[in-house]
């Protein structure tokens, strides 16, 4: 059992999900999580897979930017 029902939105977050389709009504199922239907988490947990492949997809961009800047020296 959870003692969690609720998360709190701030402004950090809203920046990182402005890319990401959200549900309409992200703000009411977000005031009160036990009383989401399936509809509303399966929206919820759609939500959280986008924002995961984008968080990977900017890792990866990441660390390619760092591998092509760092000359590889090759022992001789």
């Amino acid at each position: 059992m959870s003692g969690f029902n609720k998360f709190i939105i701030t402004d950090e977050f809203r920046e990182a999900l402005k890319d990401i389709r959200k549900p309409a009504d992200l703000e009411l199922i977000c005031e009160d999580i036990k009383i989401c239907g399936r509809k509303e988490f399966s929206d919820l947990l759609k939500m959280r897979h986008s924002y995961n492949v984008a968080i990977d997809k900017k890792i990866k961009e990441i660390e390619e930017a760092k591998k092509a800047s760092i000359p590889v020296v090759e022992k001789t």
